[in-house]
C-alpha cells in the first residue's frame, strides 16, 4: 500500500519522498493506474516515460516491473518489452470465482471466531472505507478496500485463507480496481460493504458468507463491464 498522497491524472504524478520505500511507491503507483485503465491491457510500459513520469531512477522502474511481472500483472514480451498483461475473461471470471470463495468463507469464520476487539477493528476499517470511497484517488480506494480485508482475514483466524489471498492479491487489487471505477459501482459497494459488516459483527455467520459472496459477484459484474472498455492499447513506436 503506498503512502504516497498523490492521485492519478494526466501530465506528471511525481512520486513524494516518504517513508515508503520508492519501490513500493512506484508499485502502488502503476497497480493503480493499471486498476483504473490508465495503462490498458496490452500497453507497453517504457522505461523512461516511467523515470519521467515518477520522477524516479531506471533502476527503481526495473525493480518495479520486476516485480509487477511476478505479480502476473506485467509481461514480458519479446521485442516488445514490458507490457500491461491482457488476462482473459476466462482468467478473470476464475479469479472472482475464487476470491467469492475466500471472502465468504472469511466472513463466515470472522463472525464466529472474531474478538471484540477485532470486531470494533472491521467497523473502523468500514468508515475508512466510506471516507476514501468519497474521493477520486483509486489508490486511496484500494488501500482502505486492502485494510478492510486486513481486518475481516485477521478476525477469521485461518492461516491459510490468508496465504492463499496474498498469492492472487495484486490481481485481486486490479481487478477490485476496475470494478470500482465502473459507474456507481463504489455506491452499491458501500452499502454491500456494510451489510456484511453488521452481519459478521452480530455473529450471523451464514448470512455474512452469502452477503460476502454477492458482493463479489457484483463486483464481478462491474469489472467485467469496465474491462471491456479497456480494449488492448495500440502499439507504441517509442523504443525503451
Amino acid at each position: 500500500m503506498s503512502a504516497s498522497t498523490s492521485s492519478f491524472s494526466e501530465g506528471s504524478s511525481t512520486i513524494e519522498r516518504v517513508a515508503a520505500p520508492l519501490r513500493q511507491q512506484l508499485l502502488a503507483h502503476i497497480r493503480a493506474a493499471i486498476s483504473s485503465g490508465e495503462y490498458k491491457p496490452g500497453e507497453r510500459l517504457v522505461e523512461r516515460v516511467l523515470c519521467e513520469r515518477y520522477g524516479v531512477s531506471r533502476t527503481v522502474v526495473r525493480e518495479a516491473l520486476r516485480h509487477l511481472e511476478a505479480e502476473g500483472l506485467v509481461t514480458i514480451v519479446p521485442n516488445r518489452g514490458p507490457v500491461v498483461t491482457e488476462l482473459s475473461r476466462d482468467e478473470i471470471a476464475q479469479l472472482f470465482e475464487v476470491r467469492a470463495a475466500l471472502e465468504a468463507l472469511a466472513a463466515e469464520r470472522f463472525a464466529e471466531r472474531a474478538t471484540p476487539e477485532e470486531r470494533q477493528a472491521l467497523e473502523d476499517s468500514l468508515a475508512a472505507v466510506a471516507t476514501a470511497y468519497a474521493g477520486e484517488d483509486v489508490e486511496s480506494w484500494i488501500a482502505a478496500k486492502d485494510a478492510y480485508y486486513d481486518a475481516l482475514l485477521v478476525g477469521a483466524h485461518n492461516d491459510l485463507i490468508q496465504t492463499t489471498v496474498l498469492g492472487i492479491h495484486a490481481r485481486i487489487q486490479v481487478l477490485r480496481g476496475r470494478s470500482l471505477s465502473a459507474p456507481g459501482r463504489r455506491e452499491h459497494s458501500i452499502e454491500e460493504i456494510r451489510n456484511i459488516t453488521e452481519l459478521v459483527v452480530s455473529g450471523r455467520a451464514a448470512e455474512a458468507a452469502v452477503a460476502a459472496r454477492q458482493h463479489v459477484e457484483r463486483a464481478a459484474e462491474a469489472a467485467f463491464a469496465r474491462s471491456s472498455e479497456n480494449t488492448p492499447a495500440e502499439e507504441s513506436e517509442e523504443k525503451v
